[in-house]
């Protein structure tokens, strides 16, 4: 009966442990619909981004890596649709942009994600003639 209960000890902890690794390799992208797990989540909210503005909204860390998994912009305009787009500091466009038609909100959810490298300023910019909100949301790896 001793050596029983050992060996069913050692097979529930190489379970647990398989699992534990195949979480961290396997880890998916988390997006606002709250799908998967990773170890530092980063959301932020970049309310009122005015008609033709540029706005530094977040500098990835040294040596991290910031993924981008979704973006919501949303237009308070009833008449104009908005376009957003983010920018490293060199002004260079991390995607096309975002059109968003007048009174609604656009979510894009990536599943592998946009990848921008440690140090990198982001800035959000709308290039419409219309008030957007914007939430970005990823992880750091």
């Amino acid at each position: 009966m001793h050596r029983r209960t050992i060996s069913l000890f050692f097979v529930l902890f190489a379970t647990l442990v398989g699992a534990v690794v195949v979480n961290e390799v396997f880890a998916s992208v988390p997006t606002i619909r709250g799908k998967g797990k990773v170890k530092q989540e980063v959301s932020f909210l970049v309310p009122y981004l005015g008609l033709s503005e540029l706005r530094l909204v977040y500098t990835v860390p040294a040596g991290r890596t910031f993924v981008i998994t979704d973006m919501v912009v949303a237009n308070d305009s009833t008449t104009t649709p908005g376009l957003f787009n983010i920018f490293n500091e060199a002004f260079q466009q991390l995607h096309t942009h975002v059109r968003v038609t007048a009174g609604n909100t656009t979510h894009l959810a990536y599943m592998t994600g946009i990848a921008v490298p440690g140090g990198t300023q982001l800035s959000a910019g709308n290039s419409g003639p219309t008030v957007l909100h914007v939430r970005l949301a990823g992880y750091l790896r």
